[in-house]
């Protein structure tokens, strides 16, 4: 279980791609909400299953394009679920522009055959992550009249923490508070050799160890723990605010503090 926690202004960096075409399907299309989540949802899931930066290719696409992608994913939606019946063919046109902008046949019967492990990853994305990365842009569409509400797809409260602490000299400096916190831009990568290469030849050889995020083949890490070899390095890194902004090899990063989750807690108790 992770002993941390991501902030909502975290999970909105690392799915700024989603984010933009989330808006661009509810608020300039004007698609439904909760529909929209699961569509967002789906192509991250197909992406998991190997098909390789699907909403990133979609981003220079007009949004006439992106509208039939999405009603294309809507069509694939209906075959998740379990009581369904079977697609009779492997027809690659079921889903001509997507299949098209990946090079690859993305059919009904495809969905169809991993409908189990699909809802159980489509709902978890919406649930866990969409419905709070994408909270205010929902809201945004549902005041401007949007016709999906986007709210019975949140299950319980939200675990994440929007008020990440900012960093205090300490005499005693424990190996957390050696430690800061980093988070990715889905769709733009950054590997391990790629954190350490870029801080030493900033700030020396600052870096003790790097930890990523442990995710599955073709699934994009979405934050990483580096302990400095000084707490002093984490002052400089950070030049006195609560994040920092870098770009490693074009790619942006966002640096916190690692705050413990239960230390996080225990500071927002009353």
């Amino acid at each position: 279980m992770d002993y941390f926690m991501i902030t909502t202004e975290e999970l909105k960096s690392f799915h700024a791609i989603d984010r933009e075409i989330f808006s661009r399907l509810v608020i300039n299309l004007r698609r439904d909400v909760a529909v929209s989540m699961r569509v967002i949802a789906f192509w991250i899931w197909l992406e998991e299953l190997g098909y390789p930066n699907i909403i990133l290719k979609m981003l220079p696409l007009p949004d006439s394009m992106v509208n039939v992608l999405a009603e294309e994913a809507a069509s694939c939606l209906n075959y998740v679920s379990v009581n369904v019946t079977r697609p009779s063919s492997r027809n690659s046109n079921d889903t001509p522009l997507t299949s098209g902008l990946m090079n690859r046949n993305i059919s009904f019967q495809l969905v169809h055959e991993r409908r189990i492990s699909a809802v159980q990853a489509i709902t978890k994305t919406v649930n866990d992550v969409l419905a709070r990365a994408f909270e205010d842009i929902a809201q945004q569409a549902r005041a401007s009249g949007s016709s999906g509400s986007g709210r019975n797809v949140v299950a319980g409260e939200s675990s994440l923490n929007p008020r990440a602490q900012p960093w205090k000299p300490n005499a005693q400096v424990s190996h957390d508070d050696r430690t800061i916190f980093i988070t990715f831009s889905r769709g733009y990568p950054v590997g391990e050799s790629e954190i350490r290469g870029y801080f030493i030849r900033r700030f020396g050889e600052c870096v003790e160890a790097i930890h990523m995020q442990e995710v599955a083949v073709n699934v994009q890490p979405l934050y990483a723990r580096m302990v400095l070899r000084s707490a002093s390095t984490m002052a400089r890194i950070l030049e006195g605010r609560e994040r920092a902004k870098y770009v490693i090899n074009g790619k942006h990063v966002w640096i916190r503090r690692f705050v413990p989750r239960q230390q996080m807690r225990s500071s927002l108790r009353p």
